[in-house]
């Protein structure tokens, strides 16, 4: 029954969304925007100009390569409520290859209340997210998981494609390629060398057909770093940022609040070496122990990406969806349904702007409101720590057991 219900209410509030596309898909206009800036010939990264025309759909500006609006540039073509709702379905369509291909970690069943609610609810509803927001993260990380399905297939040329291919609109996927020579021994190379020379020759391109765009794609990239928090941007840097600043309005602490805000992102790097450091470490030591699969690596690795990289926006997370699956699947019974319960709690309903942009600050709160406004508003972390956990701690767990050698794991099958 609750697997039923699940899949209903989440096929009807895609339903609702496709067929509501100016009331949604706020993300995908700032795409729109950018391809009708070129369609007209004007300047992207100046949205008033198409404002001037009336033309301009969001109020948000473009902030990504230049190359990238001509994935977009056919859409420009169409009515904005066409064009958005052509987008919506397309990302529909790529969500169920997105399912296909990650398989071989998790095969999502409709029928199992788990896997239906988890879709639903996971990770603060991160798939509604992204399809009520419009913005690119399921063929971004569309494309991350084919490069690693094909890397485990021995295809590493096109490994390295999709994944320079995923960065070539938000920059951060780049860092997975150096995940690729973790995971198997000896180390593999190909995928990581060819996919750096992709994005380079994407990157010299930018520069060389559109230097002025690139300048100012690059310039915005830095300053949005570190500017978002909470719900729509449960980051590690916003994570620390936001702790420090409840650390120094306590009153006896005033006198060293330089010391947490002032050095926030000091105290960021600090953290992304020791905990990307002993992610490094278990997966290198893992290459000749294989206490993990492979596909275990690969999760652990992903993990570790979402739990460092310094802006990371509530749809990202459907990233790891598969690996709460798998991790569902494996734990044992009299655990799973509290894990089950963690990974599904609905903090938030996003279908709305106004549930989703929920930028309620903790400084306006009193300091039990604040400790809960930094676990609920940044849930998905905490959720993907979680799992990272159960990765590492079986990894521990068989490496200080009995001194035998670990079984073989089980063979990677694809569909």
């Amino acid at each position: 029954m609750l697997a039923y219900l699940c899949t209903g209410l989440l096929l009807g509030s895609v339903l609702y969304m496709a067929v509501s596309p100016m009331k949604f898909q706020w993300d995908f206009f700032v795409f729109y925007d950018a391809a009708q800036s070129l369609r007209y010939h004007l300047n992207p990264y100046q949205p008033s100009e198409l404002g001037t025309l009336g033309l301009r759909q969001s109020p948000l500006s473009f902030t990504y390569p230049p190359l990238s609006i001509l994935g977009f540039f056919p859409l420009a073509f169409l009515p904005p409520a066409a064009a958005a709702m052509l987008w919506f379905v397309l990302k529909c369509v790529l969500f169920v290859w997105f399912l296909k291909v990650t398989a071989f970690v998790h095969r999502f069943d409709w029928r199992n209340p788990l896997d239906s609610s988890l879709l639903f609810l996971g990770f603060n509803s991160t798939l509604l997210s992204d399809l009520g927001s419009g913005n690119t993260s399921i063929p971004q990380f569309l494309l991350v998981w084919s490069g690693i399905a094909l890397f485990l297939r021995g295809k590493e040329a096109w490994s390295g494609l999709c994944l320079s291919a995923s960065a070539f609109l938000k920059l951060q996927p780049l860092v997975l390629l150096f995940l690729l020579p973790l995971v198997r021994r000896p180390a593999r190379w190909r995928a990581l060398v060819i996919g750096l020379g992709i994005f380079a020759l994407y990157i010299g391109a930018n520069f060389l057909f559109f230097p002025e765009g690139s300048r100012a794609f690059l310039q915005e990239a830095m300053l949005r770093v570190g500017g978002e928090r909470g719900i729509v941007s449960p980051s590690a840097l916003a994570l620390l940022q936001e702790s420090l600043q409840m650390l120094g309005s306590v009153s006896y602490l005033a006198p060293w609040q330089d010391y947490f805000l002032g050095y926030a992102r000091y105290y960021y790097v600090l953290f992304v070496l020791g905990f990307g450091g002993l992610s490094f470490a278990l997966l290198w030591k893992n290459r000749s122990t294989r206490w993990l699969s492979e596909t275990e690596a690969v999760c652990l690795g992903l993990l570790t990406y979402l739990a460092i990289i310094p802006r990371v926006k509530s749809y990202e997370f459907i990233l790891a969806l598969p690996i709460a699956g798998y991790v569902l699947a494996r734990t044992e019974v009299k655990y799973r349904y509290a894990l089950w319960l963690f990974l599904c709690l609905p903090v938030v309903y996003p279908l709305s702007p106004e549930g989703f942009l929920d930028l309620t600050s903790s400084a306006q709160l009193g300091p039990v409101k604040k400790v809960q406004s930094l676990f609920f508003h940044y849930l998905p972390y905490w959720q993907t720590l979680l799992l990272w956990g159960w990765f590492a701690q079986k990894y521990i767990r068989l490496a200080g057991g009995p001194s035998q050698k670990p079984s073989a794991p089980p063979a990677t099958t694809f569909t």
